[in-house]
């Protein structure tokens, strides 16, 4: 529950409960709002475009990682056929919907 990285794999509202976000300009701060844990927090920084420019994981101990992403294409086409997928022979599928 201390680490904000669960809400990156598609944390439910309940999770989300568990943490405060703030905005400045085109920054948003997620801190856990837990007092022995509220050191873990990260920082997102998105640029004009509304790319994820920088983000900042601050960790418990106080360790503080960052992270620039540059150079990310602003515009990338995906064709239709790009999600195509064939069955691999021998697999069997179970479709149980």
């Amino acid at each position: 529950m201390g680490t904000p990285f669960v809400l990156l794999s598609g944390a439910d509202d309940q999770q989300w409960q568990n943490y405060q976000v703030s905005k400045d300009n085109n920054r948003f701060t997620i801190k856990n709002k837990v007092a022995q844990a509220q050191n873990n927090s990260f920082i997102f920084e998105f640029n004009e475009a509304g790319n994820i420019a920088k983000f900042v994981v601050i960790e418990e101990q106080g360790q503080r990682s960052e992270f620039t992403l540059t150079q990310q294409p602003v515009e990338q086409k995906i064709t239709a056929d790009y999600f195509n997928f064939e069955i691999p022979a021998g697999v069997e599928i179970d479709d149980q919907r």
